[in-house]
Order: structure tokens, then sequence, then C-alpha cells
């Protein structure tokens, strides 16, 4: 280390300043304080500062960002303090905003006194390098962790690098490539001319592109497309050679599957080209025929409105009306058709009658009166259902003799006759003829055969039936106008056609009222009954049969009355339905004799309940206090440990949570007790029987401990509820189950068991069973055992057996009993099962 004078030679001559701002290196000079005092050319090239401007400033202030300004000046005192040479990297400010990387050797200069005066910093603008650096590590790591394969080789094509990419791709390590040169990987695919080529261009110093197969280490082809340039040196030679290859293995197979796809193609286009062809010519043939269709098709569609027209027509019509809309509609058909004349022929058993005809204007009405003596040959064909045709008199056969003539002298030159049928039953016939010119008729073979016989057959016995409804009611009327019960007549399309006197003392309304407002029958059903009625009448008009119903009406007083509706399908000699006849009796007197016995009947039904309950009274206690016994013992255990100086609160909850328990399981019991004792109404709903069974023995279980009673259940699974009232059925368990127990009194204590099962024995009922291992029934009961008042107990009332039996008969179901073949009494009863939708 080189220390000045005593008399400062370092700033005295100008010769050093001269040295220092010939060298390319950048220096400072700076004094004890970090202050400039020197600042060479180089410098001021490198920051755009000039030695005035710096001259006295720290280079901190001057060249450093803020955030390192006082690391730079901790840095320089640190130096001052530890005067030794040293090195470090740093950014200088230009005075344009720009950052240069400078690297520093900072070298202290001593005074004569041995300390510190001086520090001369000699710098390498190192920007352009560590950029060049910072670029060549990016571009390494780019190449390692790119997606293409990259491998290096010398000028005499031994590979030097490979990335790893390419390793993964062909399975060869870097240590098992280098030095070899790439036909290591060839596949033997391609030509020795293709090598060539590649070779001849890169010799040139040009790049080549292009495509190769090679093969994996394991044996496997692949396809790659690779790049790959000569790399030169100053001089211009080539050092090295850099192939950048990317993976289009799958790309090669999607266009070997896309040129047989479209090989494919090309051979489906040519068969379809020949299937076209051959359907352009079906087409063409085909449009010829529906040129032709299309007129039959509007002929056709103008019969069909005109069957439309009519059917509409009379739907609309009735009584008087309904003969003149089948006389306009016979007439619109025979102008359709080309008729000059049309009639409707009824057969009344061996009667023909001419109901309608109609005819073209100036033509004269047939006489057809005698069809059957003049025309034999016609009314035999008709009368066995055969349609009946001719274009002209010819056409007729042999046997037609006679209705040829009878033809001819009417003046009648063809004809077509169509048979109405009902059935098996030919019930007339339709008939159109000409006279003024022959015409073909195509009824023979034309669908629309069946439309017109269909419609005028069903014409025809409507006719029928309105005549016959119409006698009818004339008979009903002068029966019904004396009876004290209220009857009406509703045809099928639910008008009345008579409604009885009787009505208003019935109801307070006059006849005349239903009459015109047939829907007040079923407004003075009670709201309750509404959904009664409306089921009846969809049953009564969708499938006619006797029916009866008992609901419950408001007189126009206000008054409610109890009516017992009967109502009975009429229908003529061939069983056509023609309407409604009912009969409506006030059963109002009665129904409430039958209501207060039936209440009467519930009010025993719950007095046995009651009595019952005496007989449960001892194992219900003993039920009741076991959870009432546990909550004080819990109550006094939380208690004691609350009392305790240092209380333990998880036993304190514990007790409480047995507390809980306890009390829930003491509500449920006298739950299920208000619900047993409950006085309601019976009202029915879907019960789980299995679990109905539970809870009623969950009542005895302590009965059956104290007697010494095994219970074995064996309830059928997946059972489908049953239709009833819960406290009904709960009543009849616990009578069957009680007089199980009481009969065993006698068996040893180890003998006692009572068994209870239910099964599905009908796809629509359940039925349960209750046994018990006492000494049976006593054949001398087994007959008498559901009479009222009878028992074979000593404080029994005899009630408990028929009121269980009228509880199961209630329920749709059967109450049984009989002696079990291995010992015990066996009861049984059958309940109603709710199976698919549920109504």
């Amino acid at each position: 280390m080189r220390k000045p004078d005593a008399n400062g030679s370092l700033t005295r001559g100008g010769f050093v300043n001269a040295v220092l701002d010939t060298v390319a290196a950048l220096v400072v000079v700076r004094d004890r304080t970090g202050r400039i005092v020197k600042f060479n050319r180089a410098c001021e090239g490198a920051t755009g500062y000039g030695l005035a401007e710096v001259t006295g400033r720290p280079c901190w202030d001057v060249f450093l960002a803020l955030e390192e300004a006082a690391a730079g000046e901790a840095a320089f005192q640190a130096l001052i303090t530890n005067p030794k040479p040293s090195e470090h990297t740093n950014f200088w400010r230009t005075k344009d905003g720009r950052h240069r990387r400078i690297h520093w050797s900072d070298t202290p200069v001593f005074g004569a006194l041995g300390a510190v005066t001086h520090v001369v910093s000699t710098g390498i603008d190192v920007t352009q390098r560590c950029e060049a650096e910072d670029q060549l590590r990016i571009l390494t790591r780019a190449i390692e962790a790119g997606p293409a394969n990259v491998v290096i080789t010398d000028a005499a094509g031994a590979i030097i690098y490979v990335n790893p990419t390419f390793v993964q791709l062909t399975g060869f390590t870097p240590g098992e490539t280098m030095g070899h040169k790439p036909s290591l990987w060839k596949s033997g695919c391609h030509s020795v001319q293709h090598y060539q080529q590649l070779w001849a261009a890169l010799s040139r110093g040009e790049e080549w592109r292009g495509e190769f197969c090679n093969r994996k280490k394991n044996g496997e082809l692949y396809w790659i497309h690779s790049s790959i340039s000569p790399v030169k040196n100053d001089d211009g030679a080539i050092t090295h050679f850099v192939a950048v290859t990317v993976d289009i293995t799958e790309r090669k197979r999607s266009e070997q599957a896309l040129k047989e796809a479209h090989e494919n193609l090309e051979r489906q286009v040519q068969v379809r080209t020949r299937e076209l062809r051959a359907s352009v010519e079906h087409l063409h043939a085909e449009v010829e025929a529906r040129k032709t269709a299309e007129a039959a098709l509007q002929a056709r569609l103008g019969f069909e409105r005109l069957i439309a027209d009519l059917s509409a027509g009379f739907a609309c019509s009735g009584g008087r009306s309904f003969e003149i809309a089948l006389k306009e509609g016979l007439q619109r058909l025979a102008d359709f058709v080309g008729a000059d004349r049309a009639a409707l022929i009824e057969f009344v058993g061996e009667e023909i009658r001419l109901s309608v005809h109609c005819e073209a204007e100036g033509v004269a009405p047939a006489a057809d009166r005698l069809l059957r003596e003049t025309l034999p040959w016609t009314w035999e064909q008709l009368r066995h259902g055969q349609a009946v045709s001719f274009a002209r008199l010819g056409d007729l056969p042999a046997a037609a003799e006679r209705d040829r003539q009878t033809f001819h002298q009417r003046g009648v030159r063809s004809l077509a006759g169509l048979p109405l049928v009902i059935g098996q039953e030919v019930i007339g016939a339709l008939r159109f003829t000409t006279l003024r010119a022959e015409r073909s008729w195509s009824f023979q073979t034309d669908t629309r055969l069946k439309v017109v016989e269909d419609l005028f057959a069903n014409l025809l016995l409507r006719w029928r039936t309105e005549q016959a409804l119409d006698e009818a009611e004339r008979r009903y009327r002068a029966v019904a106008q004396f009876t004290r019960d209220w009857e009406y007549w509703q045809s099928p399309d639910g008008a009345l056609r008579y409604c009885s006197p009787a009505c208003e003392r019935l109801t307070g309304y006059p006849a005349q009222q239903f009459l015109v407002q047939p829907g007040l029958i079923g407004g003075i059903v009670l709201p309750e009954d509404e959904p009664l009625w409306r089921a009846h009448r969809c049953v009564a008009f969708g499938e006619p049969a006797l029916r009866v119903l008992q609901f419950r009406i408001r007189a126009a007083q206000g008054e409610v009355r109890w009516i017992e509706h009967t109502c009975q399908p009429i229908a003529d000699e061939q069983g056509v339905f023609l309407g409604i006849r009912a009969s409506n009796r006030d059963i109002t007197a009665a129904k409430e004799a039958e209501l207060e016995t039936q209440r009467l009947r519930e009010e025993l039904t719950r007095i046995t309940r009651v009595t019952t309950a005496g007989q449960l009274a001892a194992s219900l206690a003993h039920e009741l206090n076991q959870p009432l016994t546990a909550i004080l013992s819990n109550a006094q255990a939380a208690q004691r440990f609350a009392d305790h100086p240092s209380p333990d609160l998880d036993e304190v909850r514990a007790a409480l949570h047995d507390i809980i328990q306890d009390d829930q399981r003491a509500a449920q019991v006298i739950q299920r007790l208000r619900a047993l004792f409950r006085k309601d109404r019976p009202e029915r709903a879907a019960v789980d029987l299995n679990r109905l069974i539970e809870e009623t023995l969950a009542l005895l279980r302590s009965e059956l401990v104290l007697k010494g009673v095994r219970l074995h259940l064996d309830l059928a699974p997946t059972l489908p509820p049953v239709l009833g009232n819960r406290v009904e059925l709960q009543q009849v368990l616990l009578n069957l189950t009680m007089n199980a127990v009481e009969a065993m009194t006698a068996t040893e204590p180890g003998a006692r068991s009572l068994g209870v099962t239910t099964a599905r024995v009908e796809p629509a009922r359940a039925q349960v069973s209750i046994r018990d291992t006492g000494p049976g029934l006593a054949a001398a009961h087994l007959e008498r055992l559901f009479e009222p008042f009878f028992t074979t107990k000593a404080a029994g009332m005899g009630m408990g057996l028929p009121i269980c039996r009228s509880i199961i008969e209630a329920h749709g179901g059967r109450l049984e009993a009989a002696n079990h073949a291995d010992g015990g009494a066996l009861f049984g009863f059958t309940l109603l099962l709710i199976v698919g939708k549920k109504t």
C-alpha cells in the first residue's frame, strides 16, 4: 500500500491527474469523510457528471439510490475503521437516470501519522457483461425447461449437450449420448440421400429444416420436426451445430388417420353418388305419383271436412231439431257424392221404415215402403251387412232380376247402399241413387265407407234413443208424480228431463228451479259431503249401476237433512244407456238415531279403555315410578356435586343429562296413556301397525316383568301401513294382550310366554296373531266368546271381546279365536293395507 509523504504529493502534481484521466478504469478519490476529491474522465464519461458537480459531495448522495445510500455510507465508515483493501459491486445512477453496475476495488491511503486520509476506488463498468450473463442464464433455463428437444454437437458431429426434454423423449441419458453421433437413434426409415442432403446444407453454413423418424432407447419409433443450425466463430468457421426438435408423433398419427379417413370418405362419396343418382330417378317417378295422389287427397279432405261439420251439427241438436239436422246432413252428403236421391232406412224387426229422405231439385221423392217385396235381393244384402252398388243396371247379378225390373220402372240408373251396423246388429241402411246419369261408386274400396256407416249408424241409434227416452219419461212421470220421495230423471249429458213435485217438500226448492238449474242438486249438498257426492257422480255416469249413497243437504230454509240417494241406470231394449233415474228419501230421523247409537257405542268403548287402565294401574305405576325414582336420585347426586367446594361440572352435566332422559321416558308413558283415553272422534288414517304394536307393548312392559311373562315378537318387515283409527286399534291390542297375560296366571312362571306376530296374508290385508301358553279356551266357550256380557272372569263385564270384534269389523277386518295346536289360546285379526295409489 502506497503512503503519501507529509507534503501530500497525491494532490500536488499534474502528472498524477494526467495519468488518472488517461486510464480506462473509473477512479474516484474520497477523503476520510467520504467526500469526492478526485473524479477522473472515465467517471465523467460513465456517469455524465463533471468533476465540479461532484467535488465535495459524498458518493452515496450523488450516485446511489435512496434505499442504498445508508448501506453505502455504512460500508465506507467500516473501511475507515478497519482499513484494508476490499471489493464490492453496486449500481451507480447516472445523470440521465440510468443505472450502471460497477465493480469497485477500494484502497485506503494513509497519512504521515498512519491514519487513513483518503480512499482510492478503482471501478470497472460491468453492466454489459452482467446483462449478457443474465441473458445467457435465462436462455439456459429456457433450453433446460422448454418443450423443445435441444442437441448440440461439435463441428465433427459428436454430441456435446442434450437437454432434459430430449432425455425424457428418447430415454437416452446424457452419459449415453455424449461423444456419439446422432446416428445413435437412427430408425432406418430414411434413405441415405436424405442425410446427404442434410449435411450438404449444413456444410454450406445453411439452416436445415425437416422431419425425422427416429428410434427411442426402448425401440419405439417417434417423429420429430427438426431445425438444425451451424454456429460460426468470428472468423466464419463452423464450430458447432445446434438442433432444436419438436415431437410430432401424435400429429403424424393424426395425419395418417386423416389420410385413411379421407380415402374412406372418398369411397363413401362415390357409393353415395351412385345411390343419389338412383334416388333422383326414383323421385322423378314419385313426383308424378304424388300429383295424382294430391288430387285424390283434396277430394278426401273435402269429404272429411263434410263429416266433421255434420258431426258437430248433430252434437248440438236434440229433439225435433235433431231430425231436421239429420235431413240437412243427408242432403249435404248426397250433394257431395253427386246423388239425385238419398234415404235413411230403418230396420225394426222385419219392418222397413223410410225414416229420412231428400231429393235433388227437380227430382220427385221415391216410394220405397215395399222395399222388401220389390227389391228382395237388395234387402237381403243390406240385412246381412253387405254393401250394394252398381254403376249401371247391367252390373246387377242374375239373382237380382226382380230388383233390376223395379229399378228400371223407377228410373234408377245407378245405386249405392250402405248397411248401418251397431255391434252385430244391422239397424238400417243409407241409400244413394242417380236418375239423370250413370256414375261409378267407390264405396266398396274406399275407407270412407266405414266413416259414413259409423256416423249414420250412431245418428240413427241416437234418434231411436231420443224417441225411447221420451216414451220412458212419460211412463216414469205417471208414477213419480204421486210418490213422497223426490224422483228425478237425468240424461247422459247431465240435463234433468224430469223432477217430481216432492223435491219441494224435501229441499224447499220448486221442481222448475232444478229443471232450469241442474247444478242446484250438487249446490245444496253440505261442503263436508261434497267430495263424496262428486265422486259418486263420476262413478254413476262412468260405470252405470245401481248405487246407494247417504249425504246431507241444506234446505232452502236453512235446516240440514239427511238424504238416502238411490240411482239406477235406464237403458232401452238394445241396452243403450238412456240416463239415470234417481230417488231421494228423507232419512234424517233414522240417521239421528243411528248417530246416537254410535255415540253410545263410542262411550262404552271409552269406558272399556278406562277399565283396562284400572287393570294396568299397577304396571303403569311401576312404569312411571322407575323414571321418577331415577330423576330423584340423579337430582340429589347433582346437588351433592354442586355443593362440593370444587364441583365436578362434568358429573353435574351427566346427572342432568340422565334426568332429561328419564323425564322424556315418563312423558312418553303419559302421552301414550292420554292418546289411549282421549275422547276424540274415531278418525282414520295410515297407521304403522308394527310400530303401534311396539308402543302398546311398551305400556305393558312392567306388567309382563312382574308376571314373569316372556315376550316373543315376530313382526313382518316392510309391512305397508293399515287404514284405521290408532286409539281403537291400540285398545284392541291392549285388551287381547291383557287377556293373554291373565290366562297364564295358573301356568308355571318359567313357561309363561306371549307371542305377537304380524304377516301379510293377502295382497291387501295384514294379520296380527296373539298367542299365550295358558290352558286354552274351553270348547263350550268358543262359540260365545264374542257375545255381549258373556265372560269367564269373576269380575269381568263381558264387553271387552265384543267391542274388539266390532272395532275390527268396522275397519273391514275379522277377529277370530282358536286353540293353538301346541297349547294355549290364539287370537287373530286382519286389517286392510294401504297399497298402490293412496286415496
